[in-house]
């Protein structure tokens, strides 16, 4: 089943619709519009990753607290994804250092192992891109909600 997440951007003086599991079509729609403008959404994946955020059937505020929690969340992924190459570098420079003492039976063995580290490098610095591609989308809106000339707006979100 796909999850997605949805955030928004709605004057604070606009009333927030609820929503019950068993509502019609129409309705569902009345709420999604009483959200007010959408400003990005999650697919599947991302949206299920991002676990910081409590779901919930109808639309609720995305508040500060909430948006710094899932800065925090970014920032940590993206921490440990750097402690993932740094854990990769080290390996290919062990490796490297026992080319010079190898023969040619276990030198292709030792290229193999420091060739298998650079793609993991290569698919853990585009996760890390991924990661940083997420939380600026959380870092804008914080932006804005931050600027005084917005004080009548916030933010709200919705897991569907």
């Amino acid at each position: 089943m796909s999850q997605y997440t949805y955030v928004f951007l709605k004057e604070k003086s606009k009333p927030l619709l609820k929503l019950a599991e068993d509502d019609e079509e129409d309705y569902y729609e009345k709420v999604y519009k009483s959200c007010g403008c959408l400003m990005f959404y999650l697919t599947t994946t991302p949206s299920r990753e991002l676990h910081v955020l409590p779901w919930t059937i109808s639309p609720r505020p995305l508040t500060m607290e909430l948006l710094n929690e899932v800065i925090e969340f970014y920032n940590e992924e993206e921490s440990r994804y750097q402690r993932l190459i740094k854990s990769f570098k080290e390996q290919m420079a062990f490796r490297e250092a026992q080319i010079p003492n190898s023969n040619k039976e276990v030198y292709p063995l030792i290229s193999d192992e420091i060739d298998n580290c650079l793609i993991s490098i290569n698919d853990v610095e585009d996760e890390i891109k991924r990661i940083n591609y997420l939380r600026s989308r959380f870092e804008f809106v914080k932006d804005i909600i931050e600027d005084e000339d917005n004080s009548d707006y916030e933010l709200v979100y919705l897991i569907d």
